[in-house]
């Protein structure tokens, strides 16, 4: 059955809620030039409530490993997206510690061919839209492009993801298709999760 993670997560009330629809992964951005940069809350008592939440992902753009390390500790992370320009070299010193999940940017075929160099460094990747964005564009790639994909490391599909997708996503029917990430077209505002929107894809989605 398909894996949900939901990214950009920021207010401790709505994490509970959208933990209580039955979502796999938790996705928490430590990176400072994002609407929905987490690191404020890892000081408040509040956060600290929810380090028993299973399955938290720790997502980096180009930050330094002792940094990255730090960070993962303090909020207990399962995994780590990265999310920038990061080595194969970091990646695979990184999966010694964590599950790692190296986001790949994607515009044509040629992109999906850069992981090449990461297969042997990572435990999932995560394809995502290629914008000057690091990630929550909104917007999709073209999703046919998949079917360029033979390798056999496990995707997570994201990018423009909305709560009308459910059939497309059923109707890809991709081998190493794990998960979807879900992030801004889920939004009432950047951080916070409409549940009824997560609650309709999910429901269709898991049947």
């Amino acid at each position: 059955m398909i894996k949900i993670k939901v990214c950009g997560l920021t207010d401790l009330n709505n994490i509970q809620d959208i933990a209580d629809l039955g979502v796999d992964y938790f996705g928490f951005i430590f990176y400072s030039p994002s609407a929905r940069f987490a690191y404020h809350n890892l000081c408040s008592a509040d956060f600290q409530k929810m380090i028993a939440l299973n399955n938290k992902v720790a997502v980096f753009v180009n930050e330094n490993e002792a940094k990255m390390n730090e960070i993962a500790m303090n909020c207990k992370a399962n995994s780590i997206q990265l999310h920038g320009n990061e080595s194969p070299e970091l990646c695979k010193k990184l999966s010694e510690k964590y599950t790692v999940i190296k986001a790949i940017s994607v515009h044509d075929k040629l992109d999906i061919a850069k992981m090449k160099e990461y297969q042997n460094a990572c435990d999932y990747f995560l394809f995502d839209t290629k914008t000057p964005l690091h990630g929550g564009s909104g917007k999709k790639f073209n999703w046919n492009i998949l079917a360029s994909y033979h390798e056999n490391i496990p995707f997570f599909l994201s990018g423009g993801i909305n709560p009308d997708d459910a059939e497309a996503i059923n109707s890809l029917a991709h081998p190493m298709l794990f998960g979807i990430d879900l992030n801004s077209l889920f939004e009432i505002k950047p951080g916070i999760k409409d549940t009824t929107k997560l609650k309709k894809i999910i429901n269709q989605l898991k049947k």
